[in-house]
């Protein structure tokens, strides 16, 4: 596929929905999403040994209104910035 006269933020393959805000739980400590698609989160201040390409199961923590969900996810690295 090729994506002629869109700018970057357009090729995105999936939106970023308006929804509440995700949690994702890896190795026992709970993460806040910074950004999150149907294709991926951004999660910011990781603090751990995990490695681009490497694969995890995490949990995915959602809340809406006073319903809690988790979902069991398996995931893999794309990249990490220690800045």
């Amino acid at each position: 596929m090729k994506i002629v006269g869109t700018t970057i933020n357009e090729r995105r393959r999936d939106s970023r929905p308006k929804l509440p805000p995700i949690k994702v739980q890896i190795d026992g400590k709970v993460y806040a999403t910074s950004e999150w698609t149907l294709g991926g989160f951004l999660i910011d201040k990781y603090v751990g040994s995990r490695r681009a390409g490497g694969i995890m199961t995490m949990i995915v923590l959602v809340e809406v209104e006073d319903q809690k969900f988790e979902h069991f996810v398996d995931a893999q690295v794309v990249r990490i910035d220690r800045d």
